[in-house]
Order: structure tokens, then sequence, then C-alpha cells
């Protein structure tokens, strides 16, 4: 049933109200979970009449995203590693390094 049937004729609804399963790969195990994106209906009919998967593009760009946010993760828990773990080189040790690598290997 039309929602303008329901209120009344002329009534267009300026939101839409779209649900997706989003995807989210764990290692332990594929778990899914469902969230409910509200867009305006102008930009889902423009969409739609461009042939967009709106739900393709949704779960692409949200798995995109965890992957980026993921990445920094790890990229913050590596340099706070390298903090701690690795020592400046003693003062001098490039140029002598540089060098060495000249004189004994060209």
């Amino acid at each position: 049933m039309e929602l303008g049937s329901i209120l009344g004729t002329g009534f267009q609804p300026k939101v839409v109200n779209i649900t997706y399963i989003l995807c989210l790969q764990r290692q332990e195990c594929n778990m899914s979970e469902v969230i409910s994106v509200r867009i305006r209906k102008k930009v889902k009919e423009e969409l739609e009449r461009d042939g967009v998967d709106i739900s393709l593009a949704v779960k692409s760009y949200l798995d995109k995203l965890a992957w980026r946010a993921q990445s920094k993760k790890k990229l913050k828990e590596l340099h706070r590693l390298i903090e701690r773990e690795v020592r400046p080189s003693p003062k001098g040790f490039a140029a002598r390094s540089t060098r060495h690598d000249r004189d004994n290997f060209h």
C-alpha cells in the first residue's frame, strides 16, 4: 500500500528508509549485522535511475572504511612497538656505514 494513499493524496515522503545487510569479515567466523540507512528519496531515485546497486555501494564503502580503520589501528601499534623496541643508531653510524659500503663494494 502506498504511503500517499494512507496519509492522503499528494503526500510525498522526502526521506526513504533503506535497510541493508552488512557483512563484516571476522577471522573467527562470518557474521553479519543489519543496519538501516536513511537517504533522501531524490538521491535514491537518481542512483537507481543511473543503475547504481545501492546495497553493493554501501557495503563496499563500509568494507573499505573498516579496512582503513583497522589499518590505522595496526599502524599505531607498529609505531608504538618501534618506539619501544628500536634504539637510535650511535652518532656517526650512517657516515661510517656509507663509507664502509663505498670502500668495500664499489
